[in-house]
């Protein structure tokens, strides 16, 4: 039966896939005397999405997926929820997780596994207890100072979190703030903490989350695309210089035995510092017990689970998948060896081909660029040739920056000893400076096995997670259009391209912070970059809600600049001279380019994108297949809505 709310949503969904506008865009066919253009007709990889029925020129990204936008209506479940090509990889990580798990090819999860019965609920919250006990019992600063220290050994952001973080290619620590406040008070309150002290935790939690999120208004990237988790962090070498609370920092050294003149951390760090130091030392005690509380209850074994019980093995599953997935705990490294060494090695050798391949081709487009002068050309070429790329996992494994089978009696115990592991690891990392620890080092931040891939300025070095080297990223068995299209240009050349976009572009070879340009060429440069923000500004992505071009514009060069380096690459390897065979399959190509940001979302999901830096998946395709002209080309696009004048159309790289 559909009910009204199904038709609200399966209403709001045509909206939204017939609202994107371009309010400078010819539209000629609107005269009756005109006669309709129509979509070049053949067959295709994609056929069972494509909406014959939408002309290409008015709306690429609807013709490309409007069956299957149909087919698929907007997730209902969750709020927030989405389903496409991010979340086809994200399940499909799970399900490698889950096979690991049960099939016993780790073994720290399978003593998790192992180890959890409901039969320790009460020690284990007693021992939970005591911890917030240990808070109350504070009453220096001094002693609060010092417990803070030894709760971040333990893994506890308290409120600070020592990690590892790779700068010009070499491992320093970072100090780092929690990211994930998902705490509720019915978490609390089963603890057996009455109502008026969870609701002081809960108010407190959220004024430490107001200070995390003003001091990084875009973290909704997390969950919206790609992105580089030391994003924004700069090197200090002198941390106390800017006002850092010398005790909390001594502190922090001495417990963790690490040292800490050095030191990588938001730019503006210090607001962190002011805002804990104005806060009464009550205060600090509500934050810490927040910070326990939110890392650790939801590894209380609150259920009776019996895993010959298929819904009770599914429970027990997320209970130690959520663990592979939390920030800062030492199985990530351990598990990340494990997932990867069940990908197809060829993967790994066939994806690095297709870097060095999108490499050439990029080059080729700065030699033959037509606005920048042969000075910039050669730095821009210097460091496009001085990228490196980590794919999939290091050359070896290194079971010393991995965590052990945990010490424990309950499974409780044993995840809160993969915490307490996670510092030891991040010490033994600090200083390296070799490939394998790289990798390692970012594993430790986003394992193998999360959907991601990133550039990262300061080391200019692209890292693509082994998740990428799978389904439906990358597929083997699929054409190569499909794979140049996908992984190609979505991934590869995209965060190729975030070295020469408005924020890469202001880094050199090796990746200081530098002014390689020309002037005039920087002028020219930031010309094009108006342009695309105000190209962008006449998209509609919700009914009355229009992009950002401005907080999307080093997301949207990326994604043109994958677009066409990834389009140029794919031409390369196709070995038919047959033009009409050529034009197919780049048609192709262009296909797979939509079909990478195939999703639906929920209204709530979509509320996102309005601080988010990528722009929505509908306008990553439309707004940028309209500013090539190749696309023009073959499919013979003369008019539609989203049909600009060749002198209107954007290039930049």
């Amino acid at each position: 039966m559909i009910t009204m709310k199904k038709i609200q949503i399966l209403t709001l969904a045509a909206s939204l896939s017939c609202s994107l506008t371009l309010t400078s865009c010819l539209d000629v066919y609107d005269n009756p005397a005109n006669t309709p253009p129509t979509n070049i007709n053949e067959d295709s990889e994609f056929i069972s999405m494509i909406d014959a029925g939408t002309y290409a020129g008015d709306d690429f990204y609807q013709y490309v997926l409007g069956t299957w936008i149909a087919q698929n209506p907007v997730p209902t479940k969750d709020e927030d929820e989405s389903i496409g090509t991010n979340d086809t990889q994200s399940a499909n990580s799970f399900a490698a997780l889950k096979g690991i798990i049960t099939g016993g090819r780790n073994k720290i999860a399978t003593a998790l596994y192992n180890a959890y019965s409901h039969q320790t609920l009460k020690a284990d919250s007693i021992a939970l207890m005591k911890k917030l006990e240990e808070v109350d019992d504070i009453m220096t600063q001094e002693d609060m100072t010092k417990l803070m220290a030894k709760l971040t050994k333990q893994g506890y952001a308290a409120p600070f979190v020592v990690v590892p973080s790779v700068y010009l290619r070499k491992i320093y620590p970072e100090l780092s703030v929690i990211e994930d406040f998902d705490l509720d008070y019915l978490s609390i309150l089963k603890m057996g903490i009455d109502l008026t002290d969870a609701t002081a935790i809960m108010n407190m939690g959220r004024k430490w989350k107001d200070v995390v999120n003003d001091n990084n208004e875009n973290k909704t990237r997390h969950s919206l695309g790609h992105y580089d988790p030391h994003q924004g962090k700069v090197l200090f070498t002198n941390f106390r210089a800017r006002g850092a609370d010398q005790g909390l920092i001594d502190a922090l050294a001495a417990e963790l035995g690490m040292n800490l003149e050095t030191i990588a951390a938001d730019s503006d760090y210090d607001k962190y510092f002011k805002a804990l130091a104005s806060y009464s030392l009550t205060e600090q005690k509500l934050l810490l017990k927040y910070s326990i509380l939110l890392r650790d209850v939801k590894y209380l074994p609150f259920y009776e689970l019996n895993p010959s019980n298929p819904e009770d093995l599914e429970t027990l599953i997320k209970y130690i998948a959520v663990l592979c997935q939390d920030e800062h705990n030492g199985i990530a490294t351990s598990m990340s060896h494990s997932y990867t060494e069940e990908i197809d090695k060829e993967a790994k050798t066939k994806v690095t081909e297709m870097f060095e391949e999108t490499r050439a081709a990029f080059l080729n487009r700065i030699e033959n660029n037509p606005w920048m002068s042969d000075a910039t050309k050669v730095k821009a070429i210097e460091k496009l040739n001085a990228m490196a790329f980590q794919c999939g996992w290091p050359e070896n494994y290194h079971t010393e920056w991995e965590a052990t089978v945990p010490t424990g009696k309950s499974f409780y115990e044993m995840v809160c000893n993969l915490f307490s592991q996670y510092a030891d690891i991040t010490k033994k990392l600090m200083g390296q400076a070799s490939e394998d620890a790289l990798f390692y080092g970012n594993w430790m931040t986003g394992p193998a096995y999360t959907a991601n891939a990133f550039y990262s300025p300061d080391n200019n070095m692209i890292l693509m997670l082994a998740s990428n080297l799978v389904p439906p990223i990358y597929d083997k068995s699929k054409p190569d259009f499909y794979n140049y299209a996908i992984l190609g240009a979505t991934t590869i050349g995209h965060e190729m391209t975030h070295g020469f976009d408005s924020k890469g572009s202001q880094y050199d070879a090796t990746g200081k912070k530098s002014d390689w340009w020309d002037p005039q060429d920087k002028a020219v440069f930031e010309q094009k970059q108006q342009q695309m923000i105000d190209h962008f500004n006449k998209f509609e992505y919700m009914p009355g809600v229009y992009c950002d071009g401005k907080n999307t514009l080093a997301e949207n060069i990326a994604d043109l600049g994958g677009l066409e380096i990834g389009y140029d690459t794919y031409m390369n390897t196709v070995k038919t001279t047959v033009r009409s065979e050529r034009d197919r399959l780049g048609r192709e190509f262009y296909r797979g380019f939509a079909d990478a940001w195939r999703y639906n979302m929920t209204p709530a999901k979509m509320e996102l994108y309005k601080k988010d830096e990528h722009s929505a998946p509908k306008l990553r395709v439309n707004g940028n297949v309209c500013l090539t002209n190749e696309w023009y080309r073959v499919f013979d696009i003369s008019s539609g809505k989203l049909y600009l004048a060749p002198d209107k159309r954007i290039l930049i790289w």
